[in-house]
This record gives C-alpha cells, sequence and structure tokens, in this order.
C-alpha cells in the first residue's frame, strides 16, 4: 500500500493532518504495511517509532508552500509558490510510486489525501488500485475541471466531510454514487468521557486551538476580545498554536492592550491539548471559512459551547444555539459571551449538547463507511 499525506503534514500540525494521521492509524492499518510520502521530515519521526508497519519517507524538497504562506492572503507570489510546490511533490511521487510498483508487490489503496493530479495519472494505468482523496474545502475551478474526469474512473472515490458536501450536491453530484460522506472523528485522548461542563468562578476562560495563519484570521478574535474587555467581563483567554502569524499577533495583543488577559501558548501536544480544554470554559473559532471543524468537536468533547464565526460548516456544528453562537461581528462576540458568562443554566444545558454531539464522532463509525465504500468498489470491479 502507498499512502500520500498532506504536503504540510510535519510542517503545519493541526486540522486536515490530523485527519489524515488518524485515518493512517484508524483505517489504513485494516489493510497491512502502509508507506507514506509526503512533504514534512518530521513524519518519520511521527509514525516509524510508533508503528513498526508504517515506512514514513520523506521528500526534501524546499518548503515552497511554508514560503507561500508567509505571504499575503491573495498574493500572486504565494499563489505561484503554492502551485510549484504542488508540482514538485506530486512529480516526485509519481516518479517513486512507478519505482516502487516495479520492485515491489502491488499496492492495492492509494489515498491521496487532497490531491487530484495523482490519481487522474496514476489510476488509467494501474486499474487493479483504488485511489481515495478527499474534499477538505469548496473545489475552485481546476479542482471541479480534475474531479469530473476522475469521475469516470472506477477506481476512483471520493469522499468529504462537511461544507463540501453541499457544494458538490450543487455541482449535481450525487452522495453514495459520485462520492461518499465521512464525518471527521475524534482521537481517544477525547473521547473517553462526556462530561456536562459549569462555571462558578467570577472568571471565565476561554480558549482557541488554531494554527496561525491568515485563514484563522485571529487578529479578528483579539479585536472581539478587547470590546469583551472593554465591556467589563472579566475573563482570560489562551489561544493554542503556532505558524507565521505569531509576531504579528503578539505585537496585535499589546497594541490593544490585552495582553494582561491573552496569551499564546504555542503548539502543543494533543494530551496538552487535552488538559487546557478540560480547564477551560468557552471556545471560539474566527476562521475566515472553516470546513467541519476537529478542534471544534475536541472542544466540544470537553462541554465547551462554542462561540463561533457564521462561515462555511460552523453554523451547522452550533445547529441554531444548541451549542453555542453564531458571530459576524465584535459586538455578537461580546453578546455570546456575556450569554455564557451570566446565564448558567443555559450554560449547562449547551455544554451537554456539545459533549453528547462529539461522542457521536468516533472511528468505529468511519471505518465501516470506509469498509463499505472499498468493498462497493471490489463488487463493481469483478463484475
Amino acid at each position: 500500500m502507498i499512502y500520500v499525506v498532506n504536503r504540510a503534514m510535519g510542517l503545519i500540525d493541526g486540522g486536515g493532518e490530523i485527519f489524515d494521521k488518524e485515518i493512517i492509524r484508524n483505517i489504513l492499518s485494516d489493510y497491512g504495511p502502509i508507506n507514506i510520502f509526503c512533504g514534512g521530515i518530521n513524519v518519520e519521526k511521527e509514525f516509524s517509532q510508533d508503528d513498526s508497519d508504517v515506512t514514513a519517507i520523506a521528500c526534501r524538497s524546499p518548503f515552497l508552500r511554508k514560503l507561500a504562506y508567509k505571504l499575503p492572503l491573495r498574493s500572486k507570489l504565494g499563489a505561484l509558490l503554492y502551485i510549484l510546490d504542488n508540482l514538485i511533490f506530486e512529480l516526485c511521487f509519481v516518479f517513486y510510486f512507478l519505482f516502487k510498483t516495479k520492485t515491489s508487490q502491488q499496492p492495492k489503496i492509494v489515498y491521496c489525501c487532497s490531491l487530484f493530479i495523482i490519481p487522474l495519472i496514476l489510476s488509467r494505468y494501474f486499474r487493479n488500485v483504488q485511489f481515495f482523496t478527499w474534499l477538505p474545502g469548496p473545489p475552485g475551478k481546476f479542482a471541479v475541471f480534475l474531479i469530473r474526469r476522475l469521475l469516470n474512473r472506477t477506481n476512483f472515490n471520493l469522499f468529504t466531510n462537511g461544507y463540501p458536501e453541499k457544494t458538490l450536491n450543487e455541482l449535481g453530484l450525487i452522495e453514495g454514487k459520485d462520492y461518499f460522506f465521512m464525518p471527521p472523528a475524534l482521537n481517544t485522548v477525547f473521547n473517553l468521557s462526556k462530561p456536562q461542563k459549569t462555571h462558578s468562578s467570577d472568571l471565565i476562560r476561554g480558549v482557541t486551538v488554531a494554527r496561525l495563519v491568515p485563514i484563522k484570521d485571529l487578529s479578528f478574535l483579539l479585536r472581539c476580545l478587547a470590546r469583551c474587555k472593554q465591556a467589563g467581563l472579566r475573563f482570560s483567554w489562551n489561544i493554542v498554536g503556532d505558524g507565521p502569524d505569531k509576531k504579528t499577533l503578539q505585537a496585535t495583543i499589546y497594541e490593544l492592550d490585552i495582553a494582561d488577559i491573552v496569551t499564546i501558548s504555542g503548539r502543543k501536544s494533543q494530551s496538552e491539548i487535552n488538559t487546557i480544554l478540560s480547564t477551560s470554559h468557552v471556545f471560539a473559532l474566527s476562521s475566515s471559512f472553516e470546513n467541519y471543524s476537529i478542534a471544534v468537536l475536541e472542544a466540544f468533547s470537553k462541554g465547551l459551547p462554542g462561540i463561533l464565526r457564521n462561515v462555511g460548516y460552523l453554523p451547522r456544528m452550533i445547529d441554531g444555539g444548541r451549542r453555542g453562537f453564531n458571530f459576524d461581528t465584535e459586538a455578537d462576540f461580546v453578546e455570546a459571551l456575556k450569554t455564557l458568562r451570566y446565564d448558567r443554566a443555559l450554560y449547562k444545558k449547551i455544554s451537554q449538547n456539545c459533549s453528547d454531539f462529539a461522542s457521536q464522532h468516533n472511528w468505529e463509525i468511519n471505518r465501516e463507511i470506509f469498509h463499505r465504500q472499498v468493498l462497493k468498489k471490489q463488487m463493481i470491479d469483478h463484475k
């Protein structure tokens, strides 16, 4: 088996990369030994020490994607670097794949993460291999072009979770026929209990777990927190994560005079995040786009109500106020935090709803969904 992981894995660890790692450990391990080819050298340490059946191979090409993240969000140069990263990585993989298949037993499954070029090139020539690719966000025009051509291949499998499901339906694709839906699942660190949180202290503790990159729009969150301070709310806030925006965000914290209540604590391990969430009261995200967020699910698993920006899939995670509040403006955020701070009966009810919802997201369910898709494709191939 060959497994292709996101180019940023081991470079920027979070979100989609967490999802990919858990698929390796909880699903793909059912199919035998795994080879991981990726663009992050830390992946070798991540897997090789823990899993004897996993071989991780890192592509030591320049990290063009990391350079692209340091540029403004809609920079043409950033887009160029991102495209070059795709081309270099995919070209490396194609040669690697062809070499491996000549010298070893033919693999049965290739998991391509969010890459479409690889299955487009290889699925035509390796018809007995199943290619699985997942769509993490709404596809651009080029991705739609690739998907439509790949759906004609019986050995190509497209799956998604969250907001892209709506986009695929709008394109005329049918769930179960053209693609399958697999929700994110929680690592067992976050899925051991169903707590009902409450808070009785005067000081409410908030937390945000996110990469410090432009799409998370954490400067907006900082402005919201500054407004909450001005409104007289007593709270502290911990931003857990690291990334290229760290220096800018630290400067913004001092400019807004909130250094006494807001801390950027850096990147943490899964167990450390679990502890931080367990001792917090509220979780917030200010992303300009967000899918079916694993970070939100992890917070929900500890009974933390969400204050989530009204974008992407986040409104469905809040579910009309059952699991917290969506916000568009700084004033919305202030009202949400104020309500959760003072209405303790509502807080307790929302907290229970959050933990109940998170408990439904486990890898046993996802394993069944994935296995059904593999079996369905095998039956089609045998006809």
